[in-house]
């Protein structure tokens, strides 16, 4: 009795799922808003990061791509030095239909946990970030992302600093095929 009143639930869930799907197949979708992201698809994307004092030119490279359902974007991005590359971050945008804001998503290299919404300003994507470490302390940052071209975009990172923002680092990145 125990695992047929357990199963119930699901079941009913189940067949809402069920009805919403047939209900999506029979009129058209509009595209998801993510779409606007689109443009950040395909090639490799790199960035030269500010030199170190000794050692070698360091870069990112990021890559970003569709996920099968198109309603969301992966990306993924490494620390490359000569012909070495370490993995940085891996994450994902989406559309929140509830908040009618992005939201960006990602873990990196150390085990941190980078979450907040994006909104638009102008043609800035503007990224309130909470990074939660490894230990579990949490910090705020703020990106953002400038489209300066087609294949070019501004990455400025800032970070809190005495209730204010201070500009932390700025890549320049540029697509190639």
């Amino acid at each position: 009795m125990k695992l047929r009143s357990f199963l119930l639930p699901y079941s009913t869930i189940l067949a809402v799922l069920a009805l919403r799907v047939a209900a999506a197949d029979s009129k058209p979708v509009a595209p998801p808003p993510i779409t606007e992201l689109a443009g950040f698809v395909g090639g490799v994307w790199m960035g030269d990061l500010p030199p170190e004092k000794d050692g070698p030119q360091m870069h990112i490279e990021l890559r970003f791509a569709w996920t099968d359902d198109k309603q969301s974007l992966r990306f993924e991005s490494a620390f490359v030095r000569g012909d070495r590359k370490s993995p940085y971050v891996s994450g994902m945008y989406a559309w929140n239909p509830g908040t009618k804001k992005y939201v960006i998503f990602y873990t990196d290299f150390s085990g941190s946990l980078v979450q907040g919404p994006v909104a638009k300003e102008d043609d800035v994507l503007v990224h309130d970030l909470t990074i939660v470490d490894a230990t579990g302390k949490a910090d705020a940052a703020q990106v953002r992302l400038h489209r300066t071209g087609p294949d070019d975009f501004i990455n400025t990172i800032f970070v809190r600093k005495n209730d204010a923002w201070e500009k932390f680092v700025e890549v320049h990145y540029h697509r190639t095929p």
